[in-house]
Order: C-alpha cells, then sequence, then structure tokens
C-alpha cells in the first residue's frame, strides 16, 4: 500500500469551545487524564480533514487562533480575550490532542504563533507548515 505524501502545509478546524488542559486526576493511588473524551472528540474532528495522508514527524511551525465566543453585550473595539482560559494551557490541550493523529509527538513543533480572539461562532483554528 503507498503511502499519501504530506502537503508542505495544511490548516485544519475544529468547531467547538477551545478546550483548556487540565492537570491529570488522582484516583485513589492512580493518575488518569480526566479530558481523554474530550481530547478523542477533537481528534475525531480533524482524522476527517487530514485525510489518509502521514503524520507529520519532521520539524513544525504552528500557527493557532482560538476564537472564543464573544459575550452578549460587547464593549466597542473587543477583539483580543484576556481573560481565562491562560493560551498556554489552550496549546497544551491542543498538542495533546494532536499527537498520534496529525502529528508524531509535539516535540517537533519548533516555531508557535498562538492568539485568542473573538468570535461569533467558537472554533480552534491551525496551521501546520513543515520547516
Amino acid at each position: 500500500m503507498e503511502s499519501n505524501v504530506l502537503p508542505a502545509t495544511k490548516t485544519y478546524c475544529v468547531k467547538m469551545q477551545p478546550i483548556s488542559w487540565t492537570r491529570p486526576k488522582l484516583n485513589g493511588q492512580q493518575f488518569f487524564d480526566g479530558q481523554i473524551k474530550a481530547k478523542v472528540c477533537f481528534g475525531l474532528a480533524l482524522q476527517s480533514q487530514h485525510n489518509t495522508d502521514l503524520l507529520y514527524s519532521k520539524p513544525i511551525a504552528f500557527n493557532v487562533t482560538f476564537y472564543m465566543k464573544a459575550p452578549l453585550k460587547p464593549k466597542p473595539n473587543l477583539f483580543y480575550h484576556s481573560c481565562a482560559p491562560d493560551l498556554d494551557n489552550l496549546l497544551k490541550f491542543v498538542f495533546d490532542a494532536i499527537k498520534d493523529v496529525l502529528i508524531t509527538d509535539d516535540r517537533i513543533i519548533c516555531s508557535i504563533t498562538a492568539k485568542k480572539i473573538y468570535a461569533k461562532e467558537a472554533r480552534t483554528e491551525f496551521t501546520i507548515t513543515e520547516v
């Protein structure tokens, strides 16, 4: 079976509220990932967009925008989302969710550009570029 060649750049969109990473939880004496279902849902939304392309395994640049649901009564000139959830925790969740779905490991990410802004429709959009 012949493998598909990865495009040098590919853009993805997950149309759901961006999710913030949380620490593993403790159940008795064992830790477990309390976000496994959310990560699987996120990954499934990406699989159809990735098709049968190979996983990215070479160094990549990652450019992401988190579109956060705008408040019912937005303030004038409100564009950037500057409250919880933290940008770094949003990134951690995405990196966990795309591992073994789009990328082999998050170690291959060598450049990150990220922002969170308000929008009518909550979603996460990102572009992966081989460098």
